[in-house]
């Protein structure tokens, strides 16, 4: 992508500037208030939506795996 970077960390932030630029001009929601869910009917689905996660098909090939636990993290810092 030839991000002009004088480091690493550098890099990685010019990288997540240029995509959440991407997500705007397309008029992709940055949450999932902006995309309009219901945020307390997600809480609410917590472990389905995390046992759903663990399920899925492209999480096999995920270089990092995540725990239950890690997920229902996730999930609740998403949430609020």
């Amino acid at each position: 992508m030839d991000f002009p970077a004088a480091n690493v960390r550098l890099g990685v932030s010019n990288l997540i500037r240029e995509i959440e630029r991407l997500n705007r001009s397309l008029k992709i929601p940055a949450t999932l208030k902006e995309w309009g869910a219901d945020l307390a009917e997600v809480r609410g689905l917590q472990k389905e939506l995390v046992a759903a996660a663990l399920a899925d098909a492209t999480y096999a090939t995920n270089p990092r795996r995540a725990s239950e636990e890690e997920m229902a993290a996730l999930l609740k810092q998403i949430t609020g």
